[in-house]
């Protein structure tokens, strides 16, 4: 059995809040570039399609994901929670790198736009089961239940975005992504405590 060690506990909560600010720094200085997507149709994967954008982007989604597994790898694999959460934040990355990778060719035709929907689709649900389970089974407390809270308003907003109800995309996805990389750096806390 792995002990846990502060220098490990250390290690897991820096490499999630690199990861986190990797994606909203980087998005940040999309937005910064080119405005235009913050209140109108479509979401950040816009970002993804333009000369202008495409480096920070996929810095974005890239240095998230590498941070994400980094993270995992300082997780000991028992008992049984830890193992999941560790496997949980390799899913979380290998489902951003599929959104970055589908991304680049989404606007050519309709499979790959379908193809980048489902990605981005499974890493909302993905997120959505990870939050709920974490906070009904695990992890009960009261700010795990308003992130939970926040991640279905995101996720409600999303599904009436993808049903032509709204256009809301970008602020739902900002939403989820800001309720999600909370949790995740207070689970990283939790997880290493123990």
């Amino acid at each position: 059995m792995k002990v846990i060690t502060l220098a490990m506990t250390n290690k897991v909560v820096r490499y999630l809040i690199l990861s986190q600010l990797s994606l909203y720094g980087f998005l940040g200085i999309c937005s910064f570039i080119n405005p235009e997507f913050l209140f109108g149709e479509g979401g950040v994967s816009n970002y993804g399609v333009y000369r202008t954008t495409v480096v920070p982007f996929t810095s974005a989604f890239l240095l998230s994901g590498m941070f994400l597994i980094l993270a995992s790898r300082c997780i000991p694999k028992s008992p049984v929670t830890s193992l999941r959460i560790r496997r949980a934040l390799w899913v979380q990355a290998l489902l951003l790198f599929a959104v970055l990778l589908s991304t680049y060719p989404y606007k050519l035709n309709h499979t790959y736009k379908y193809m980048h929907i489902t990605a981005g689709v499974l890493l909302l649900i993905f997120n959505v089961i990870l939050v709920s389970w974490v906070t009904l089974r695990v992890y009960r407390d009261k700010i795990n239940i308003l992130l939970l809270i926040g991640e279905f308003v995101g996720f409600l907003i999303t599904l009436l975005t993808l049903l032509g109800v709204i256009h809301w995309l970008f602020v739902a996805q900002v939403l989820t992504s800001l309720f999600f990389g909370v949790f995740i750096i207070r689970l990283g806390k939790r997880i290493t405590s123990e």
